[in-house]
């Protein structure tokens, strides 16, 4: 099941995909800090993500949706056109990954406060924080 990205769940959701990504094992618990500096980055945000589709810049355009089961939190990246990426963010710590199909995403962090996944010709960028 996906559920729209309301602020509060868009704060969770980029907290969640920080520490994933930046965590080599277990399962890390934000700071009030870092969930502080998520939250005013979600409400700037309102719901929107960077992305693009082959060599297009980034542009805040694709929508965002969480679901969350028993193997992990699910996230939908839609783009404008109603074509969408399904990533997981699963429960033992190992960072995002496709969700569907044959294709891996890459992973990559380029600066400590985002995270850029790419995935065939598409490419996402989300914000992201370093635990203390």
């Amino acid at each position: 099941m996906s559920l729209r990205i309301s602020d509060a769940s868009s704060r969770l959701l980029l907290a969640s995909v920080a520490l994933a990504v930046t965590s080599g094992c277990g399962r890390p618990k934000p700071d009030d800090a870092a969930v502080t500096k998520v939250e005013t980055q979600a409400r700037a945000d309102a719901g929107e993500v960077l992305c693009a589709r082959g060599d297009a810049p980034l542009a805040k355009v694709c929508s965002l949706a969480r679901a969350q089961d028993g193997h992990g939190l699910f996230l939908t990246i839609a783009f404008p056109d109603g074509g969408f990426r399904r990533f997981v963010i699963p429960n033992d710590g190992t960072g995002i990954a496709a969700a569907d199909g044959a294709e891996r995403a890459e992973v990559t962090t380029p600066a400590p406060d985002r995270v850029d996944v790419a995935i065939g010709g598409d490419r996402f960028r989300l914000p992201a924080t370093i635990a203390p």
